[in-house]
């Protein structure tokens, strides 16, 4: 009775373990699948790959941090990463480097074989006091500038974007992409009270009055930073009437403090080259009439 007993244990013993090692298997290979995702990851205040930025990614959708993520890679020197043997399905993903503000994309749709996520801007956080304005779009148009201007202290206004990055110690544009998808990176660092205004001229297709859809549909995006992190994102309205030109926002400055207002509008940013029309005091603006930006 007794080896009847030990033996019907050994068996049940066995069984259970051996369905315990089934169920561990099972759940490790349900993150083990036939898809593979490559990307970079772009420093927004020098438009190169940034190095050992770690992607976390997951499957459950209504993840809020990156605690429990199914996968996790690290960018290499020049800001690649590949994400192999994945699972197919749909993800978020927590982009985070130390200095930067995290950045979190939804609905990446990862199918079986090989994919390819859009470049990953990470924003340097700026100091305290400063603001960030970073502009990303995609292929085409193959060029987008970005334009801020302002006053400057002197009772004009300055104008600054690719022909004159620095038009004084206060503002500067940190990155100009001439060859599509950004970013471009403006900072202002110190005002004047007064109103900033920032937009976005479509340069591949200058003079077209219709060159205003190919920023809307991209599509254009420009996101507001301070040191604390994002404080307003931005996107190209439906494109109507005529413009080569979408007018962003206005920052309206009265001493420390500020406000931002919503422009999305498109105007025509060009002119026929008569420099009575220009309020600015920098004579290197061309053909960019100034009361366009």
């Amino acid at each position: 009775m007794k080896k009847n007993l030990l033996l019907i244990s050994i068996i049940l013993f066995i069984g259970v373990s051996m369905s315990f090692y089934s169920c561990k298997k099972d759940s490790a290979d349900e993150n083990v699948g036939d898809a593979n995702l490559t990307g970079v990851v772009i420093n927004s205040q020098t438009g190169l790959g940034l190095a050992n930025a770690t992607l976390y990614f997951t499957r459950n959708l209504t993840a809020t941090d990156f605690n429990n993520a199914d996968y996790t890679v690290t960018t290499d020197g020049n800001g690649n990463f590949t994400l192999t043997n994945a699972v197919a399905g749909t993800y978020i993903c927590f982009v985070v480097s130390n200095g930067f503000f995290q950045r979190i994309i939804t609905g990446i749709v990862i199918v079986s074989g090989t994919n390819t996520l859009d470049p990953v801007t990470l924003v340097d956080a700026p100091e305290a006091g400063n603001l960030r304005i970073v502009l990303t779009w995609g292929l085409a148009p193959s060029d987008l500038d970005s334009h801020l201007t302002g006053p400057d202290g002197s009772g004009g206004r300055f104008h600054m974007y690719y022909s004159y990055k620095n038009p004084n110690q206060n503002v500067s544009l940190d990155v100009d992409d001439t060859s599509s998808e950004g970013p471009e990176t403006t900072t202002i660092s110190g005002h004047y009270d007064g109103m900033y205004r920032f937009s976005v001229h479509n340069y591949s297709n200058k003079y077209e009055t219709t060159a205003g859809n190919a920023i809307k549909t991209s599509p254009a995006k420009v996101e507001l930073y301070d040191s604390n992190g994002l404080v307003q994102t931005f996107n190209p309205p439906t494109f109507t009437g005529s413009g080569d030109t979408w007018r962003v926002f206005e920052i309206t400055y009265s001493g420390n403090s500020y406000s931002v207002s919503a422009k999305n509008v498109y105007v025509m940013a060009t002119s026929t080259g008569d420099m009575t029309i220009f309020k600015s005091t920098n004579e290197k603006v061309g053909q960019l009439n100034i009361e366009n930006f």
